[in-house]
């Protein structure tokens, strides 16, 4: 049967920044409230307002009014480092590549150890495919032992040598990230893909395993432990796992290739 060469796929999907993502999402993008500066209390005072008003566009996704109020806030406070990782995320949710690039630098310029600040940078070289740009900033993340989620650094790390077809590399920064962190499941979808990749299919479905386990409700993990089972002829939990896509997400391109497969199993 064809379906026996089947392979793990990524597919799109909407995520954190600007609809742009993967179905295993991999990588994230943090933000973080610190207040520094050595302005009058006034108008250190004004820019607090207006990052906080910034910050609560941002997350609620109205980012012509984040970016304006998070600029006001830069403008009457530039040496906060935390305003500008902000402004960053509000240019790298619209799509602003290179102002994103801009004001991370200037918040890791300001503060040498701001690791959200290198991950963010390092989530723009992501998605620009600049692999190796993307590697050092993260690592340059995990480099400060005061950083609370070194977990996202690790699976980006991993995400990146993943791209570049270093599958041991990827798996082994994957494991970093499930040390920090035992019930990360995005590190451990991630980690099953390695392993298909690398025709190591029990590998790979465990790690799916725990993806789900986790978080049963993760819908990519499911359907690529599906695919996974089916190359390791268990068709009966493979219709299982595509099942509870089409359960998770109806009427989406990925229940609708999940109904594919189980019609084609059964």
């Amino acid at each position: 049967m064809k379906m026996q060469n089947a392979k793990c796929k990524v597919q799109n999907k909407n995520t954190q920044y600007a609809g742009i993502g993967l179905w295993v999402m991999p990588y994230c993008l943090l933000l973080i409230i610190f207040l520094t500066g050595c302005l009058s209390a006034g108008l250190r005072e004004e820019a607090s307002i207006h990052y906080r008003l910034g910050v609560s566009h941002l997350n609620d996704g109205n980012l012509p009014v984040a970016l304006k109020e998070l600029t006001s806030a830069v403008e009457k406070n530039p040496s906060d480092p935390s305003y500008h990782n902000a402004l960053g995320l509000a240019y790298l949710y619209r799509g602003l590549d290179h102002e994103a690039i801009k004001h991370f630098n200037e918040a890791i310029k300001l503060d040498a150890k701001f690791s959200e600040a290198h991950t963010n940078l390092g989530a723009v070289y992501l998605r620009q495919k600049k692999w190796d740009d993307a590697i050092s900033e993260f690592q340059a993340s995990v480099a400060n032992i005061f950083y609370t989620t070194p977990e996202i650094a690790y699976n980006n790390i991993g995400w990146a040598y993943y791209q570049k077809g270093e599958n041991e590399k990827a798996i082994d920064n994957f494991k970093k990230a499930i040390t920090a962190n035992s019930k990360y499941s995005l590190a451990y979808n991630n980690m099953g893909l390695a392993y298909a990749k690398m025709n190591k299919d029990r590998e790979a479905a465990d790690a799916f395993n725990n993806a789900v386990r986790y978080s049963p409700d993760y819908a990519d993990a499911h359907y690529n432990l599906g695919e996974v089972l089916i190359r390791l002829n268990d068709k009966k939990r493979a219709v299982e796992s595509f099942q509870k896509v089409i359960k998770l997400l109806p009427d989406t391109e990925i229940a609708r290739s999940a109904q594919e497969k189980v019609n084609l199993l059964k």
